[in-house]
């Protein structure tokens, strides 16, 4: 009976063994499990905020995008800003004398209203080669603006057309102030 008695505390002893390997296995891993829980947490925080961030970018991509296809539309087909400006300028007022004009040339009794479709093609192609050699010069001008040290900061197409078009308007003012 006494070998019944210590095999059956030996066993026992090893059940304790066992239960108290098992509960601190699993108190290990509910442990780890916590700290992995947390880490998970602070990542799902970070992509969270991360997918904000993402969607902020891509919004300030379209409005850029849509601001850049804003500026292309105004831009037009003059790369001066110079220059469009006197064209728009010119443009309204062509078109304001027209209007005024129009009235008296469209009577078929004028004897010059067969010239005028000529003539306003020919003021279009000299406005053409006018624009066209300017862009040449302001070309001209800016390169050699970028070889001189001095004048490389301000070499670009707005300055180079600014040297073209100063002398000439000046010129001009002067004449017409002669003139009145």
């Amino acid at each position: 009976m006494g070998v019944f008695r210590s095999d059956f505390s030996g066993r026992r002893l090893g059940k304790i063994t066992l239960n108290f390997i098992h509960e601190t296995k699993a108190h290990d891993t509910e442990a780890r499990l916590e700290v992995v829980t947390s880490q998970i947490e602070k990542m799902a925080d970070i992509v969270a905020e991360q997918w904000i961030q993402i969607q902020q970018l891509e919004q300030a991509l379209q409005i850029t995008e849509m601001q850049i296809l804003k500026v292309k539309r105004q831009g037009g087909s003059t790369r001066c800003t110079f220059v469009k400006f006197i064209k728009n300028l010119l443009s309204n007022h062509l078109e304001t004398s027209r209007l005024m004009v129009d009235p008296y040339l469209s009577d078929k009794g004028f004897p010059l209203s067969s010239y005028l479709p000529r003539t306003l093609h020919q003021l279009a192609k000299t406005f053409s080669a006018a624009q066209h050699y300017h862009h040449e010069l302001q070309g001209y001008i800016k390169q050699e603006m970028e070889r001189n040290e001095f004048t490389v900061d301000f070499a670009n197409r707005e300055v180079a057309s600014a040297l073209v078009l100063f002398p000439i308007l000046s010129a001009w003012m002067c004449l017409v102030s002669q003139v009145s």
